[in-house]
């Protein structure tokens, strides 16, 4: 029976990774299987180069696995290298640290590997930096593999309600944007809650923070991916901190509000031209009225949808080609 090892940060519970880890189950005819097995270093119970002999090909794809100042024992371990090996739709986290010279060299080697099939990044920003790295081989520019997830759009609205998300890792822009939400909801007389936009444990740590910053606030906690997104199509309003809420809302038509500006956010206004979307809420006295797109460009997304699912069945021709050599 062939099997696929999928490399990510999944299990932990994060709303963006675990749609990955959704989205390549539900594409791949093979079985798949999340190679490590813990959810702290050293992450495997087994040498990687044991985990890697239970699988025929490594699909190596998520959020932000490529971090310049960081080599992840988990990511980009060599031992994937002993199989073909699929990256698609990875990030770099550009402009949040440092850059690294050391981990560019081991990228450098790793992705140059003649076990690497494909590589694909979400954003034009990530690709020409792997780019950079590996001349010699092709990176394509895809859209965020999210896209490609089917979705229910059919969700009935509720009452006025500003659904709020954000992170556990917080900032003193992203509290200062949400608060700024929180006193023009308050104004213009709309119900909010907190989502918490992760499960498992993940969401415990998110709860966490939403509990000591804002203590008096209603949240809402759900215990699946999928009742998470559904959920998002509910709201009049989703002020988020997270990329991938903002992504999934946007696939919904939900008016949608991003809590801070990042990489990966501007790529994302710009794919969906919508440079609104990437200006947070953070002046005194905030026209959040004017950052609200109403109607989305419906037939951006719809084209951007298309070109995930292409990717996706890309690399499972590419995982055939593979297998029969």
């Amino acid at each position: 029976m062939t099997s696929v090892g999928l490399v990510g940060f999944f299990g932990w519970g994060n709303y963006g990774d675990e749609l990955m880890c959704r989205v390549w189950q539900q594409a791949l005819p093979w079985y798949s299987q999340v190679v490590h097995d813990l959810l702290d270093p050293p992450y495997f119970t087994e040498n990687p180069g044991e985990t890697d002999s239970k699988h025929d090909v490594i699909v190596i794809g998520g959020g932000d696995l490529i971090r310049p100042w960081e080599t992840s024992p988990l990511y980009w371990n060599s031992a994937w290298l002993r199989k073909p090996c699929i990256v698609a739709g990875v990030g770099v986290a550009l402009g949040e640290r440092y850059e690294n010279e050391r981990v560019k060299s081991h990228l450098s080697r790793f992705l140059g590997s003649p076990s690497i099939q494909h590589i694909s990044a979400r954003d034009d920003n990530s690709a020409n930096w792997l780019r950079s790295l590996v001349p010699e081989k092709e990176v394509k520019t895809t859209p965020d593999l999210a896209f490609a997830l089917p979705i229910n759009a059919n969700a009935i609205r509720r009452q006025p309600t500003v659904g709020i998300v954000v992170r556990k890792d917080l900032s003193k822009d992203i509290i200062d944007a949400t608060n700024n939400v929180i006193l023009w909801a308050t104004k213009e007389g709309l119900n909010l809650e907190f989502i918490i936009g992760s499960i498992g444990r993940d969401a415990q740590d998110d709860l966490k923070i939403v509990q000591k910053e804002w203590p008096e606030s209603p949240f809402r906690m759900l215990n699946d991916i999928d009742h998470i997104t559904d959920a998002l199509g509910e709201y009049q309003l989703i002020a988020s901190a997270k990329f991938h809420i903002t992504i999934m809302a946007a696939r919904m038509g939900v008016p949608t509000i991003c809590l801070r500006t990042t990489n990966k956010i501007l790529g994302l206004a710009s794919q969906l031209e919508l440079p609104q979307l990437a200006q947070p809420p953070l002046s005194p006295a905030p026209d959040i009225n004017s950052l609200i797109t109403r109607k989305y460009p419906t037939q951006k997304i719809k084209e951007l949808e298309s070109s995930a699912v292409n990717e996706i069945q890309n690399c499972v021709q590419s995982i055939y080609r593979t297998l029969e050599h």
